[in-house]
């Protein structure tokens, strides 16, 4: 592969309206990597795609204006760690661009640039309905992995991680000497 262009740097002197024009450069850099990323995600056993379609992005600065301050924030930080994770990885694979490990780690930062993408203009209420939604997906993920390891339905709902309930800790059931627990 052709080492691609750089993802942008958010500078510490960043605005909203620098915001938005990073976020158009992420936006750009992401659509020209897309179908790449998906290919070689697909190449290494990913069935569905690693990085998602991305909406268009508004074209006027000021659509940030409804985006919370910590989403705001959010989205400045991941373009500076996008980069800096670009940036280590042109430094460590400039000699080995086809090392399967190093196009890994490509495709993970052109998917965390997309998620990026697809949250930075949701209002604060979108973002936390969203976040509710993945978090539930994710929940059900990891009790299958704890079941699949062999972790019984009753330590797995006092880890707080049950289906249907808090995410709180049950400290009297988790240190129980009960042996069904374990």
């Amino acid at each position: 592969m052709n080492i691609p262009n750089d993802p942008p740097f958010a500078t510490s002197l960043c605005t909203p309206i620098t915001l938005h024009a990073q976020l158009q450069k992420l936006d750009a850099w992401v659509r020209s990597l897309h179908d790449w990323a998906n290919i070689e995600a697909e190449r290494r056993g990913r069935t569905l795609p690693m990085v998602p379609e991305i909406p268009a992005l508004p074209e006027m600065p000021e659509s940030l204006m409804g985006v919370g301050i910590p989403s705001l924030s959010r989205s400045w930080l991941m373009i500076r760690a996008i980069r800096e994770n670009w940036d280590w990885i042109n430094r460590t694979y400039e000699n080995d661009w086809d090392d399967d490990l190093c196009t890994f780690y490509q495709v993970m930062c052109v998917q965390v640039a997309a998620y990026v993408l697809v949250n930075a203009y949701l209002t604060p209420e979108r973002y936390e309905a969203r976040q509710k939604e993945f978090g539930h997906i994710e929940q059900h993920q990891m009790i299958h992995r704890l079941k699949n390891s062999g972790f019984s339905d009753k330590l797995i709902q006092s880890m707080g991680i049950g289906p249907g309930q808090e995410s709180s800790i049950q400290f009297d059931d988790l240190f129980d000497p009960d042996e069904e627990a374990r």
